[in-house]
């Protein structure tokens, strides 16, 4: 069952989480996330235009970038761990791997939540190339619960950002929004 941690309105809505993820198939952007602890933690990622402004109840913890090629990523920490593959296909790079483990534990990711996903940047270099510059992330709430992974697909004008977000160790939705970086 939909555990809520302090929550306003707990006892109003409990569904089962699998039952959540298979009702929650299409992306969605910030502004649909009605929980306002969800909503303030994507927030501070920084990535979203909706943000200008501050967050006190946000605090995330970066997840350090270990490796990272134009086809593979990988991040790390204590206990998260985040591993990203792509192949190319129609000479267009497509996301075709996405793992998660969270304190020892592999979560389930439905493969429509990730696979196709065209034109993933997992990093780049700075003009000097020595610098390399992540354009994936991940990030976990302060009370160790919520778990967001970022990745952006294409660049400049075709920009998209996709989140998605895990609550107990089990995948909520996926965010998208378009972007011009």
């Amino acid at each position: 069952m939909l555990r809520f941690r302090s929550r306003s309105f707990a006892a109003v809505f409990v569904l089962p989480l699998p039952l959540l993820a298979t009702l929650q198939q299409e992306p969605i952007t910030l502004a649909d996330v009605a929980d306002p602890l969800l909503h303030a933690e994507i927030a501070q990622l920084g990535l979203y235009p909706e943000i200008e402004g501050g967050f006190s109840d946000a605090v995330l913890l970066d997840v350090p970038l270990r490796s990272c090629s134009p086809l593979h990523a990988e991040l790390g920490s204590d206990g998260v761990s985040v591993r990203f593959t792509a192949s190319i296909k129609a000479s267009h790079p497509e996301l075709v791997t996405f793992q998660v483990i969270q304190d020892d534990s592999m979560l389930v990711i439905p493969r429509d939540a990730y696979a196709g996903l065209a034109d993933p940047q997992f990093c780049g270099f700075d003009e000097g190339l020595q610098l390399i510059l992540p354009y994936c992330s991940a990030s976990r709430s302060a009370d160790g619960f919520r778990t967001y992974v970022h990745l952006q697909l294409g660049e400049g004008r075709r920009t998209r950002l996709v989140t998605w977000v895990f609550d107990d160790g089990r995948y909520l939705f996926r965010l998208e929004e378009n972007a011009v970086l």
